[in-house]
């Protein structure tokens, strides 16, 4: 089934929720990636995989990205494995936007002060300043 607009953009939403909320977010790694190309391209979330928990044991809410012998299965590194090459793809293709790389442009210095060149007179003939 077709992703609707509505859940792209609830998509989009939580991925710059758990951004912001991730700690981790200024480390290098395939999650922060996803994220930030989640962040940075709302319309990416339409064609990434949904989520499955294939857990034998899904009664806890944490999810790992490794097995072992209890869980033979990851569902976080199966989702990774499926958006890769969504994102590969979308890049190849030129849909993904990035910021531009340094350097960058420099702003002008901020204005610290303004001169009144006229001041318009009221109908009684005072300036606005006074009255």
């Amino acid at each position: 089934k077709r992703a609707t607009r509505g859940s792209g953009s609830d998509a989009h939403r939580f991925a710059v929720l758990c951004a912001q909320l991730y700690n981790d977010r200024s480390r290098k790694g395939v999650l922060n990636s996803v994220m930030n190309i989640m962040c940075r391209n709302p319309h990416v979330s339409l064609r990434m995989p949904k989520f499955r928990d294939t857990r034998k044991i899904n009664h806890s809410s944490t999810f790992n990205g490794w097995t072992d012998e209890i869980e033979p299965r990851s569902p976080l590194s199966e989702l990774l494995e499926s958006v890769l090459p969504v994102i590969v793809d979308l890049n190849r293709r030129g849909a993904l936007h990035f910021p531009p790389m340094p350097p960058y442009v420099e702003l002008p210095p901020p204005v610290l002060s303004y001169s009144v060149l006229y001041m318009p007179k009221t109908k009684e003939g005072r300036a606005k300043e006074d009255a």
